[in-house]
């Protein structure tokens, strides 16, 4: 088993989303606090089962954050946040040069628009690897 990513906890996660609502002037409220652990703990948990590729994992969390909607606003740039700091956190630069593309296809996957893979290997365009734990 390859070493243990760097994990984001939910309190990082709830930090993550107060900047970001101080910074449009959104209010800031947690709607689904099981939802928000649980959205956490999904990258972990399929790391325990065997996927152990570091975009796999944030996308899992994109996903999982996403979809639970633990926030009364900021639920998607949360999520999209939360997954570009847990790949650098493991050692990887993102590199979005599109903010719209990227949203259109954080909606994509999370209306199933297009499936989870798809959007791993999508996002993996936009990840260069500065180092590999």
């Amino acid at each position: 088993m390859p070493n243990e990513p760097r994990w984001l906890r939910a309190d990082e996660i709830i930090e993550i989303n107060k900047i970001e609502m101080t910074k449009s002037g959104e209010p800031f409220h947690i709607l689904n606090p099981d939802g928000l652990e649980g959205a956490a703990a999904r990258p972990r948990n399929i790391f325990l089962y065997g996927a152990f590729d570091t975009v796999e994992l944030a996308t899992e969390l994109l996903i999982g954050l996403a979809v639970s909607h633990p926030f009364v606003q900021g639920n998607k740039r949360t999520a999209l946040i939360s997954c570009v700091t847990f790949l650098n956190l493991n050692g990887y630069a993102v590199r979005i040069s599109d903010n719209k593309d990227f949203a259109n296809a954080i909606i994509a996957v999370i209306t199933r628009e297009i499936s989870r893979d798809d959007f791993v290997f999508y996002m993996k365009g936009f990840c260069d690897p500065t180092w590999m734990p």
